[in-house]
Formats: C-alpha cells, sequence, structure tokens
C-alpha cells in the first residue's frame, strides 16, 4: 500500500481538479452537471422502444467501423464524449465520439473521429476524462511490451511505462485517467506462475514527472493475491478494480478515502466490507 504522504497528496490533487471542473461547469449553460431526467431521454414509447412506462430504454449501436469487432471503452461525464476501438486485421485502432449535449427526445446520435495510431502500432483507447482533456490506451507492438499512453486534446502522446515491470515482457496497460491526470491500469511483473498482472496508479509529480504507486488489495479473507488490476479512477480519486483469490477466483475492490474495500454482490443484498 502506498505510503500516507503520496496517498495525501494524490487526493489533494483529485479534490482540486473537481473543484475546477465543478467550478468551469458552473460557468457554461451548455455543460450537463447532473445526470439527465430519464423521461427527457427516454420516452414511454416509440419505435425502438424496450419495455414499457417510465422503464423504457432506447439503444444505439456504436461502432465506428461496420463489418470488424468493435470495442467501446470509456465515456466522459460532461460532453458525451466516448472512446473505444476496433479490430481489423489483427491491429487494433482507436476512435472518438461526439454528441449533442441535450439530445432530447432521444439518445444521442454519435458522430466518430479517428485517434491516429501510436507509432503506427496497433493502439487501444480505454478511458477519457470528463473534461475530454486526456485519454488512456496502450500500445500493442509487432514487439516488444505493451506501452501504457496518454493522448493530450493536443494530440501529444505521452507514454507510462512503469517502472518495476522487470524482466517481464508484457508491458503496461492504462485503462482509465481523471482530469487531475491521474490513471491506472496495470503491469506485468514476476509472480508465483510467472509473469502476472499488478495494478498501479501513476500521477503528476512535477513537469512531466509521475510517480507509480502499486495498489495492493486483498481478497476476502486478507490472503496475499496472486494478480490484480485497477480498471477505473474518478474524479475524487477512487479507484476500482479486480484481484485473484486464494481460490482461483476474481473478486472485486474499491480503493477510496486511503482504506480498501471488498466488494461482493449476492443474490439477496450487496456488500461492501
Amino acid at each position: 500500500m502506498r505510503s500516507w504522504r503520496l496517498a495525501t497528496k494524490r487526493r489533494s490533487l483529485a479534490i482540486l481538479a473537481f473543484m475546477v471542473t465543478a467550478g468551469a461547469a458552473g460557468l457554461s449553460s451548455s455543460i450537463a452537471v447532473n445526470a439527465r431526467p430519464a423521461l427527457s431521454l427516454l420516452p414511454a414509447n416509440g419505435s425502438g422502444c424496450y419495455g414499457s412506462g417510465v422503464a423504457c430504454y432506447y439503444f444505439e449501436t456504436l461502432d465506428d467501423k461496420s463489418g470488424v469487432d468493435n470495442y467501446i471503452t470509456g465515456i466522459n461525464d460532461f460532453h458525451y464524449g466516448v472512446v473505444g476501438a476496433y479490430k481489423m486485421q489483427g491491429n487494433y485502432h482507436s476512435f472518438s465520439g461526439a454528441a449533442a449535449a441535450s439530445p432530447s427526445p432521444k439518445p444521442p446520435l454519435y458522430t466518430f473521429s479517428s485517434i491516429p495510431d501510436y507509432q503506427n502500432e496497433s493502439t487501444f483507447a480505454q478511458g477519457i476524462s470528463p473534461s475530454t482533456k486526456y485519454t488512456a490506451a496502450y500500445a500493442l507492438p509487432a514487439s516488444g511490451p505493451a506501452v501504457g499512453l496518454i493522448l493530450h486534446s493536443n494530440g501529444n502522446w505521452t507514454t507510462i511505462i512503469d517502472p518495476n515491470t522487470g524482466s517481464c515482457t508484457g508491458g503496461t496497460h492504462v485503462l482509465s485517467i481523471n482530469d487531475a491526470e491521474q490513471g491506472v491500469g496495470y503491469y506485468d511483473k514476476p509472480g508465483k506462475y510467472g509473469c502476472e498482472p499488478q495494478a498501479f496508479e501513476f500521477y503528476t509529480i512535477g513537469n512531466s514527472n509521475f510517480a507509480y504507486v502499486d495498489l495492493g488489495p486483498s481478497p476476502p479473507p486478507s490472503q496475499a493475491y496472486e494478480w490484480s488490476t485497477a480498471n477505473s479512477i474518478n474524479t475524487l480519486g477512487d479507484v476500482v478494480g479486480t484481484v485473484s483469490t486464494p481460490s482461483g477466483t476474481t473478486s472485486a475492490w474499491l480503493y477510496s478515502e486511503l482504506k480498501y474495500f471488498h466488494i461482493s454482490y449476492k443474490a439477496d443484498r450487496k456488500s461492501v466490507v
């Protein structure tokens, strides 16, 4: 687990980012700060409606390229932006999608833009920050380990390579990022059964420098885990992820307020312990 000093600094950055984002949202009436009312988006009847009454849903297929595998992996808070990738001839190519802020009465129709591949390598966009300032991604070179990436709104790439990968060749995968340029993902490190994923977080500590911190959740009951991934981070710096249990199954976890929580779902109740 990270030291108290690192965690406190990380939390302060997240809160500052939240305040800046909230202030910016308050200056523009075109930015939706709260979730849209269900009835303004999902009319109770009409073509394409699934369900009836107030429980009526529309679905939109978000494919940038037809006839190939498409993945939507991230959506932001305010501008209804999405990112994803499609797979063609064995390689991934990323794209972003944008929609109107007030798509009443139906859900938004997205228009897509291609994200240039990182150094002409297979590139997979994974997440987008609330203001669309940053996109989390990773590249899968034809030879060599995966490279974690941040795509800035000006089109520049920053590489994220966790220094603890050691002899493992799996590389670094960045899966999510917020507006404070705090990101999460996993890298491969030597483990009990060879190279295994290790959840980590990174954040800026100066001019284009990053601190890297392993995230160490334990499955219930508290025992040594075999692998872990950090899958998403929000504006306040809360992180969710997955960890292996000693029995070989997977478990969900939440990191918030300097503490780890195990999340489990049961038929009769939902629990966070």
